[in-house]
């Protein structure tokens, strides 16, 4: 239940780069986060919430390109998510999450690249 319109509203969490921080915080976080994730919908989610709704639907991307367009129809059309990923990735959402916890810590940075800022020329009075 994402929309980038509506995070765009919101402070992005860790200034928009989150792959090691969120790499570092699931490391961390012992309990299940997919059950109470999946639920809500996306004015609901805090910052760190739409990080690990990007980096789930990177982790099918990545893992399941071909399943992608089935699963976004499914969410369209309103499906439970542990029908979704029982029929379109043939787990359930305790595998789904194991699974993603476990490509997250060997994908994501341990550190992400500092951002550069660019820098613009003064204007001349």
């Amino acid at each position: 239940n994402y929309c980038i319109a509506e995070a765009n509203s919101m402070v992005d969490w860790k200034n928009g780069v989150w792959r090691s921080a969120l790499r570092k915080w699931l490391a961390r976080e012992e309990g299940p986060v997919l059950p109470a994730l999946v639920n809500q919908h996306t004015g609901q989610l805090m910052p760190r919430d739409h990080a690990l709704s990007w980096s789930l639907f990177d982790w099918v991307v990545h893992n399941h390109p071909k399943v992608i367009q089935s699963i976004l129809m499914a969410y369209k059309e309103h499906q439970p998510t542990r029908d979704i990923f029982k029929e379109h990735l043939s787990m359930t959402v305790r595998q789904v999450e194991e699974a993603w916890r476990k490509w997250v810590q060997q994908s994501y940075p341990t550190k992400d690249p500092k951002v550069k800022r660019r820098k613009f020329p003064k204007a001349k009075p």
